[in-house]
């Protein structure tokens, strides 16, 4: 039987990322907009690079830019 616990955030994170990378190869786009359950969250995403959209502590933005070079970094390349 499989576990119930949640991933860990990175890599859901990775997933969805990816997802949208695979995505962006047929559609542009610069940025990935991020809409943080809560401020726990919103740190998390941060602590990637995301970027807090003023007066909206919840939302945030992060350039694919600072993913793909992530990605790479860790030696898991989208493009």
């Amino acid at each position: 039987m499989g576990s119930l616990r949640p991933q860990p955030v990175r890599n859901q994170i990775g997933k969805v990322c990816y997802g949208i990378f695979s995505a962006d190869l047929q559609v542009s786009g610069t940025l990935l907009l991020i809409d943080a359950k809560d401020e726990r969250a919103a740190a998390s995403y941060k602590s990637y690079g995301a970027l807090e959209i003023p007066k909206t502590p919840l939302s945030l933005v992060l350039p694919y830019s600072v993913f793909l070079t992530a990605m790479e970094q860790a030696g898991k390349p989208i493009l």
